[in-house]
C-alpha cells in the first residue's frame, strides 16, 4: 500500500475519548485528500487530576477516572480542512467526593486544518480545536452528620472540555505514526459536593498542557487499527478500528 492509499484508509473510522472524557486527536493521525469521510469506534481509559483539595485532604489528589466507548466521524471537503464530531459513553469515579457515576453519554465537535502535506513537504502537519461535554448520573456519600452511616445520595457530574492541538504525522507503507502537543481545559461540576466543602463543586483539570502519540496500522486500504496515548494533561489510552470512504 503506498502512502496515498494508506492515508485514504485512515479516513474511515474516528473514535473517543475522551478526554474529562478522553478526546482522541488522531484515529487516524494523517490527513486524507478531499472529498473524504472517516469514522472510527473504540475503547479507552482516562484519568485526569483535578484541583480539588482542601486543608483536611491536602495530601490526597482529586481526580476523575473513566472507562470509555468512543466514536468519531469527520469529512474533508478540501485537502486542507476537516470538520468532525465525536460521540462517547463513559462512567465516572471521582476521588475526593466519592462520586460514582453510571454510563453517561456525551459528545462534541472540532475543526482541523492541514497546512502541510507529506506529498509536498515530507510530513503532515495538523492544527485543530474543539469542545466536548459529558454528563453522568450517579451517587456520592451522604456526609450530613445526621444521616445514617454509609448512606449515599443521588448526584450528577458534568464535565466540559475545550482543546487545541498540533500533530505531526508520517506515513510508511501500512503504518502511520503521529505525535504532538495538546492544550486541554477541563471544567468539572458536581451538584452534591461533601457537606462543608462547596469548593469541590466546581474544579478544573490540574494541567492544561500535554503530549499525544499514536500509531495506525492499515490492514486493507479501507480498514485500520489505531492506538493513541496522552500524558501530562491526563493519562489516557484509546484503541479503535476505523473505516475510510475516499476517492480512488
Amino acid at each position: 500500500m503506498n502512502c496515498r492509499r494508506a492515508a485514504y484508509a485512515a479516513i474511515g473510522m474516528l473514535f473517543l475519548s475522551t478526554s474529562a472524557q478522553a478526546v482522541t486527536f488522531g484515529h487516524p493521525g494523517s490527513p486524507t485528500p478531499s472529498f473524504s469521510m472517516r469514522s472510527s469506534v473504540g475503547l479507552g481509559y482516562s484519568y485526569r487530576q483535578l484541583d480539588g483539595e482542601n486543608a483536611a485532604k491536602a495530601p490526597l489528589r482529586d481526580g476523575v477516572r473513566r472507562f470509555l466507548i468512543v466514536g468519531k466521524i469527520s469529512m474533508l471537503p478540501a485537502d486542507w480542512i476537516e470538520l468532525g464530531g465525536t460521540l462517547m459513553g463513559a462512567d465516572a469515579k471521582r476521588t475526593l467526593t466519592g462520586f460514582q457515576g453510571q454510563l453517561g453519554v456525551g459528545g462534541g465537535g472540532y475543526l482541523a486544518f492541514h497546512p502541510l502535506r507529506q506529498e509536498e513537504f515530507g510530513i503532515n502537519l495538523t492544527l485543530g480545536a474543539g469542545a466536548n461535554v459529558i454528563r453522568n448520573h450517579g451517587s456520592a456519600p451522604n456526609t450530613d452528620p445526621t444521616a445514617a452511616p454509609d448512606t449515599r445520595v443521588n448526584a450528577k457530574l458534568k464535565e466540559r472540555e475545550y482543546f487545541g492541538y498540533s500533530l505531526v504525522s508520517h506515513n510508511m507503507k501500512n503504518w502511520s505514526v503521529y505525535g504532538g502537543f495538546v492544550w486541554n481545559l477541563a471544567d468539572i461540576h458536581q451538584n452534591r459536593p461533601p457537606a462543608g466543602e462547596p469548593q469541590l463543586a466546581n474544579v478544573k483539570g490540574r494541567s492544561q498542557f500535554g503530549m499525544v502519540v499514536g500509531v495506525d496500522y492499515f490492514i486493507t486500504p479501507l480498514v485500520y487499527f489505531s492506538l493513541e496515548g496522552q500524558n501530562f494533561n491526563q493519562d489516557a489510552i484509546t484503541g479503535a478500528i476505523g473505516l475510510l470512504i475516499a476517492p480512488n
